[in-house]
């Protein structure tokens, strides 16, 4: 049997390039996640909202990648929560990462998502990356 940690257990996570959501509305997709953000200032390159493996439906959190570190710090500093249809949302670092605020990625130069170095395919399109498949 593995024990799990729940997320009170973990220590904080430092300041990164990677925020998480928690609490979003059943029905929020990406693309309303993102203009919600933005009509908050925020400097974003991209949101994922993570989904159910088996249903497809949300898991009700979401990562957003800042376009630098101090974009994310002022965000969280200014946001500890917000609210979106009546939700309220909590925004904090994210261990995504491990606290460190450079991370090895790719970019899919077919759809424009970021994508963990060890992936040797896009997580959205699937489109191979070139790169990671040389080695």
């Amino acid at each position: 049997m593995v024990k799990r940690t729940r997320q009170s257990d973990e220590k904080p996570a430092g300041p990164n390039i990677n925020v998480v959501l928690r609490g979003l509305p059943d029905e929020a997709t990406e693309d309303d996640i993102a203009k919600k953000l933005n009509q908050m200032n925020a400097s974003i390159e991209e949101v994922s909202l993570i989904k159910s493996r088996e249903t497809g439906e949300s898991r009700k959190f979401a990562f957003v990648r800042f376009t630098s570190v101090g974009h994310a710090m002022q965000f969280v500093e200014k946001h500890k929560t917000f609210h979106m249809k009546d939700f309220r949302v909590r925004v904090d670092y994210s261990h995504k990462n491990n606290g460190s605020a450079e991370k090895e990625e790719w970019r899919c130069s077919a759809c424009g998502k970021f994508n963990d170095i060890h992936r040797r395919v896009c997580i959205e399109c699937k489109q191979s990356n070139i790169r990671n498949t040389q080695y």
